[in-house]
C-alpha cells in the first residue's frame, strides 16, 4: 500500500507464472491484504493523515467527492495506479463500514485480478509478451478514463 509496486505488472507476473486460477488467486490474496491495511492506515491513523497531509478545503472537497462517490471510488479507482491506493485509505478515513469496503474492493480486485492474471497467462500460452505488457497498461489507463468521466458527470 505504501510502497510502489504496480500492482498491474505483478498480477499479469502471476498469471504468467502461475496460470489463469492460481496467478487470479494469488493477486486477489495479494490485493485484498494491501486493501487491508490501506483502509486500517485511513481509519485509524486518520487525524494524523489529515492534519499532515490535508488542507481543510482539501478535506472538504474529500469529503464531499466521497459522499457522492464513496463506493464507485473504490471499485473504479482500484486498477488506476496511486488514486487505487488513494481512495482505500480515504474510505478508512470516512469510515465507511468495513464489511461494505471488504465486499467492494474484494469483487474490484477479483475482476482485475482474473482480467491480468488471464492476460499473463495468455501470454505465456502464446509467448507474446507484448499482449501482457499491453494489458497491464491498458487496463489502469481505460480505468481512469472512466472514472474521470462518471466523477466529472
Amino acid at each position: 500500500m505504501v510502497l510502489p509496486t504496480p500492482s498491474s505488472l505483478i498480477s499479469t507476473a502471476c498469471g504468467l507464472l502461475l496460470g489463469g486460477p492460481l496467478g487470479t488467486l494469488t493477486s486477489l490474496l495479494g490485493m485484498s491484504i494491501s486493501c487491508t491495511l490501506g483502509y486500517a492506515l485511513g481509519r485509524f491513523g486518520r487525524t494524523a493523515l489529515r492534519n499532515r497531509m490535508l488542507s481543510e478545503t482539501d478535506l472538504v472537497r474529500l469529503e464531499h467527492l466521497y459522499q457522492r462517490t464513496g463506493d464507485w471510488l473504490v471499485v473504479i479507482t482500484r486498477p488506476v495506479p496511486v488514486l487505487a491506493e488513494a481512495a482505500v485509505i480515504v474510505a478508512g478515513m470516512g469510515r465507511m463500514p468495513f464489511a461494505r469496503f471488504l465486499l467492494l474492493s474484494t469483487l474490484s480486485n477479483l475482476g482485475i485480478s482474473l482480467v491480468y492474471a488471464l492476460v499473463g497467462a495468455f501470454s505465456a500460452d502464446s509467448g507474446a509478451f507484448f499482449w501482457s505488457f499491453a494489458g497491464a497498461i491498458l487496463l489502469p489507463l481505460a480505468a481512469l478514463l472512466l472514472m474521470k468521466r462518471s466523477v466529472v458527470s
